[in-house]
């Protein structure tokens, strides 16, 4: 680029140069909550109790999302066998009565959250 050119183009550049900063401030303005969203989404534990909801948030502070199942969400159903003999045996899961506000909740977590990370209790039923 020869020099003559170069002066041109400072002089285009001064010119519209608070224009070019007010564009960049308005992707800026517009981009960031998104970008932000992107990056900050944390990671969703699951645990079945909020007593350990508790003790786990101390444990891994602010960068998780924990939440509490408080039991059981999912049963087989009690009217019939709840599993697919012809479909080599594939479980029919349904959601526990009185556990559907909670499913909702867990759900809507789970959408805000990076990914989900499943903590059931060891139980032998």
């Amino acid at each position: 680029m020869s020099n003559s050119y170069f002066i041109v183009f400072v002089q285009i550049l001064r010119r519209n140069f608070k224009d070019i900063i007010a564009f960049i401030f308005s992707l800026h303005k517009i981009l960031t909550p998104c970008i932000w969203s992107i990056i900050m989404k944390k990671d969703l534990i699951i645990v079945e109790s909020p007593a350990k909801v508790k003790t786990i948030k101390k444990i891994v502070g602010n960068n998780y999302l924990v939440e509490a199942t408080v039991g059981h969400i999912m049963d087989l159903p009690k009217n019939n066998l709840g599993v697919d003999e012809k479909n080599n045996f594939k479980p029919t899961y349904v959601i526990v009565p009185g556990k559907e506000a909670v499913v909702k909740k867990l759900q809507q977590s789970a959408k805000k959250a990076n990914s989900v990370l499943l903590a059931p209790d060891p139980d032998r039923e």
